[in-house]
């Protein structure tokens, strides 16, 4: 039996309120009894806090709070899972970004899982693309050479993207990695391991939160049952662009590698100097582009 009124979901917002404003109503829609909906404005530019404020502030069953920083994705998240702790002393915490669509079901099944084992700490759905397509893999963590050809244009995804490996009577896939767009995680292992890391403003956090997870033990797994479909980049290609994006990416993965790899020196500036030639490259090809087509 699934026990919702022991989770609580974190809907993080910045500058996108009607994605927001759909995945809360949507929720609502469910009905769940006794579930608890966090919806955290991490101080858009916009007019988000208004707008949501408005429409949400006598909503019995939505909690709208804003961040007092925009620190970025973890932080905002990490906010408004302390938010449930500390009011509801939830024992799940589902991080939801406003861009995904979920079924009716899910969130029950999903909580139901962690009856499964003690280990498993952190569970979410197949990730579905707009197009209805999706992939049943195990999800290795990158290293740092993979890292390196990512900056080549000769990178695999396929050398991280594993057979997958099935347990829990097939229900579950074993995997290092789950994408930070919907998942929930055990609030006590939340606790245990710092919260997320929000030294990183955005990007790679999937990665550190893996990584803390396999230092201490825990199993991390997608439900071989349940999809959810993820539109992705709504809220973030409305505030970067690409080059943006990859600068971000690169900071985030330098900081991931020094706190939780211990690369030498050496490695610290090649990798540098690979990100740093990859965006001269893309700079340079947009150029071009831009040239042929006047």
């Amino acid at each position: 039996m699934s026990k919702l009124n022991d989770a609580s979901i974190v809907i993080l917002n910045y500058n996108d309120y009607k994605s927001t404003i759909f995945l809360t109503d949507l929720l609502l829609s469910f009905n769940y009894d006794d579930f608890h909906i966090i919806v955290v404005d991490n101080r858009s530019k916009n007019e988000s806090e208004s707008i949501l404020n408005d429409k949400y502030h006598a909503n019995s069953k939505v909690d709208f709070i804003v961040s007092d920083i925009n620190g970025g994705y973890s932080y905002g998240n990490n906010y408004g899972a302390k938010y449930a702790l500390n009011k509801y002393n939830s024992e799940y915490i589902i991080i939801a970004n406003p861009d995904v669509i979920l079924e009716n079901d899910t969130i029950p099944k999903l909580i139901d899982c962690f009856c499964l084992n003690d280990n498993l700490a952190m569970i979410a759905p197949i990730m579905k693309e707009k197009d209805g397509s999706f992939s049943k893999k195990t999800i290795k963590l990158p290293n740092y050479y993979d890292d390196i050809l990512a900056c080549t244009f000769k990178f695999d995804k396929g050398r991280c993207f594993k057979d997958p490996v099935y347990i829990y009577n097939n229900r579950l896939i074993e995997t290092e990695f789950i994408p930070g767009s919907f998942f929930a995680i055990r609030a006590d292992v939340l606790k245990e391991i710092g919260f997320l890391d929000d030294g990183v403003f955005l990007y790679c956090e999937e990665r550190i939160l893996g990584r803390k997870l396999l230092n201490l033990g825990y199993k991390a797994a997608f439900v071989n049952d349940l999809f959810f479909v993820h539109n992705h980049g709504t809220s973030t290609s409305t505030v970067y662009n690409k080059i943006e994006t990859l600068k971000l990416t690169h900071k985030s993965r330098i900081y991931y590698y020094e706190n939780y790899q211990n690369i030498n020196p050496i490695q610290k500036i090649f990798l540098k100097f690979m990100m740093k030639l990859f965006i001269k490259r893309i700079q340079l090809r947009n150029k071009l582009i831009n040239i042929l087509k006047k």
